[in-house]
């Protein structure tokens, strides 16, 4: 999956300037900058949400535009900022959700099979008796994680399966933020491509192959996190002084504030 000089302009401003990224089956790709860099309108053009005023996404060799809606669903599924209900159903019904583009092609104890599944790889069985509104922010996150999962479940005769992921560690707990992303690099190794639009540095750089720093639209430095991360360019984008030196667990790039701008400064 990949974005070719993607363009979008919203009133009159440019949000997303002529970017190339690229999501290669198997891999994890982090695209992270300060609030207002383009990070989650990058995303809408990537999952079809929104139109491209320029450039164009590419699915498996086709653009988008040319994909029946259901076969575009059952290999790209997309997990949004922030995911809202105003009906009052049960967890298992929010996750079978994610099944509706196989209708026609699944049977309804594959369905409930993949339902169960996807609730215990992503850390939400034990909620699957429960009423949506009852959960907590964390636990809604966990549940539409499984619901978006289960979407791509089964992987096509051709071609890939990607989850574009919209902060999905914004709600959860430290404990659940590890979790999730081993998760993520694990879905990777079974072939899903994963693009993860977040905030936190050093988690990006821990669990990512490719890491796309954004800033006012643009992207900065896009690359293997080791040559990505450097106090250039976080200062260029998120204005920052930072002192990066390697994770003693991991080796990859441990990002350090050094001196933090005052409120009123501005990254971008």
């Amino acid at each position: 999956m990949s974005a070719r000089a993607v363009t979008m302009r919203v009133g009159g401003r440019t949000l997303v300037d002529a970017v190339d990224v690229d999501l290669p089956p198997g891999t994890v790709v982090s695209v992270v900058g300060p609030n207002g860099a383009g990070k989650s309108s990058l995303l809408r053009l990537m999952s079809g949400e929104a139109p491209c005023h320029e450039g164009e996404v590419v699915l498996d060799g086709r653009p988008l535009g040319l994909w029946p809606l259901c076969d575009h669903a059952r290999r790209r599924a997309v997990l949004p900022q922030h995911s809202s209900l105003a009906f009052d159903l049960s967890v298992e019904a929010v996750v079978e959700m994610g099944r509706m583009p196989h209708a026609g092609v699944s049977s309804a104890r594959i369905d409930a099979q993949v339902v169960e599944a996807a609730l215990e790889r992503c850390g939400a069985g034990a909620l699957r008796g429960r009423a949506y509104p009852t959960l907590s922010g964390g636990e809604r996150q966990r549940v539409h994680l499984a619901r978006v999962l289960a979407q791509v479940w089964e992987a096509p005769a051709e071609g890939g399966r990607y989850l574009l992921l919209d902060e999905p560690l914004s709600a959860q707990d430290l404990a659940r933020q590890h979790e999730i992303m081993r998760l993520v690099v694990d879905l990777a190794r079974e072939g899903v491509g994963v693009l993860v639009v977040g905030h936190d540095l050093n988690i990006a750089a821990r669990y990512s192959d490719t890491l796309v720093v954004m800033a006012r639209g643009r992207v900065v430095r896009a690359g293997p996190p080791t040559d990505v991360l450097t106090p250039a360019v976080v200062r260029d984008a998120f204005g920052i002084d930072t002192l990066v030196t390697t994770d003693p667990v991991g080796g990859t790039p441990l990002v350090v504030v050094t001196g933090a701008p005052s409120l009123n400064a501005s990254a971008s």
